[in-house]
């Protein structure tokens, strides 16, 4: 179970499980039914199941069918775009990996030669590091290890170490070197 919410409404004790699945096929009959078992085992009386890649035509069906438990699957394979920005803005995530749903970027600053300061890190959950642009303030996740930044035509540049194991350093570099 990835959450289990417990209080009281008017007076009655109350137990709400919560899963998500990430699967790359179609949530099943066979994870619902394992979800209901899991809720009926730990005395909980309803269930909320994400499934990120859609439904099998029989897994509602199956949810409507588990008793005395009412479950409530939710398909985010339509919804996704519309809600993940705004649970970013709700956990305080601010990675710029799209995939990315929890991560905080640890932010460094980068002296660099002409006195500024460049911030850039990587995420604490997924590791793509970011540069934070001093010129047009738009935050960039590092795909390659030059990247242009997404909101100018600035360049930056990581510097890794002679393992490729940290970044020693993050600078800005002209469009001609890139």
């Amino acid at each position: 179970m990835d959450v289990l919410a417990k209080g009281s409404v008017e007076g009655s004790a109350i137990s709400v499980g919560i899963e998500c699945k990430r699967y790359t096929k179609k949530l099943g009959i066979g994870k619902v039914g394992e979800f209901a078992g899991k809720l009926d085992d730990i005395g909980a009386q309803s269930g909320i199941l994400y499934a990120l890649s859609g439904l099998s035509p029989g897994a509602q069906a199956r949810a409507d069918g588990a008793g005395p438990i009412r479950i409530e699957i939710r398909d985010l394979t339509a919804d996704l775009a519309d809600w993940s920005d705004d649970l970013h803005e709700l956990v305080g995530r601010d990675c710029e990996n799209e995939n990315c749903f929890a991560g905080t970027v640890i932010w460094r600053e980068w002296p660099q030669e002409s006195g500024e300061l460049l911030r850039a890190g990587s995420c604490d959950s997924c590791g793509t590091w970011a540069v934070h642009c001093g010129e047009c303030g738009e935050d960039t996740a590092f795909i390659w290890r030059t990247q242009q930044c997404d909101g100018c035509e600035r360049v930056y540049e990581q510097l890794w170490d002679r393992k490729d194991s940290d970044v020693d350093d993050v600078r800005v570099v002209s469009l001609s070197e890139a």
